[in-house]
């Protein structure tokens, strides 16, 4: 898993009226969003927000993707009966659902991912507990296949520099297994 932070040098800007154009002549249309930095939390901008992306969704010639790093009640909770046409992905990619299993009496989400072994789980967030407790506004956030260390509440130089320790104990313990992905976004 990675997250792409850069464009690429050959990377073209497109002006809203070349992508206005080019999605009005084309047959298809698939918008993918990134929940993070986009959506807001606030409950009254995401009933908005749940609406439009509902009309853009329920539209004959058009898929709509929000991946979130949210678990899939979160997903369910927030979007899943609001959007039924919406495909939503939990997990930053671990689990899918798609619009013919948004239902009220179903919940079926697809695993995108094998998870394998998960017994690394109580070691990492036993580590990033301890972390948490050094750095005032810091969070762990644990969902099915992911555990976040968050840091956004706090000092920034502070907070930075305990991500950066946290990464090195986490490389240090579990790298050369190769059993977690440690990502910075």
């Amino acid at each position: 898993m990675a997250t792409l932070n850069k464009t690429q040098v050959d990377f073209k800007l497109l002006t809203k009226s070349a992508v206005f154009s080019e999605a009005a002549s084309a047959s298809h249309r698939l918008i993918i969003i990134n929940h993070v930095g986009v959506l807001s939390t606030n409950k009254k901008d995401v009933s908005s927000v749940a609406r439009l992306l509902n009309m853009l969704s329920e539209q004959d010639d058009f898929a709509v993707v929000l991946i979130s790093p949210a678990s899939r009640s979160e997903l369910d909770e927030s979007l899943g009966k609001a959007c039924p046409k919406l495909i939503l992905v939990a997990e930053n990619g671990f689990f899918c659902k798609f619009p013919h299993q948004h239902n009220a009496t179903s919940s079926v989400w697809e695993d995108l991912i094998d998870s394998g072994d998960i017994s690394w789980h109580e070691a990492v967030i036993g580590i990033m507990q301890s972390y948490q407790e050094k750095t005032d506004g810091s969070l762990v956030i644990e969902r099915d296949q992911t555990i976040t260390f968050t840091y956004k509440d706090t000092d920034e130089e502070f907070g930075n520099w305990q991500a950066k320790e946290l990464e090195t104990q986490l490389n240090h313990m579990f790298g050369q297994l190769q059993i977690i992905d440690i990502v910075q976004g």
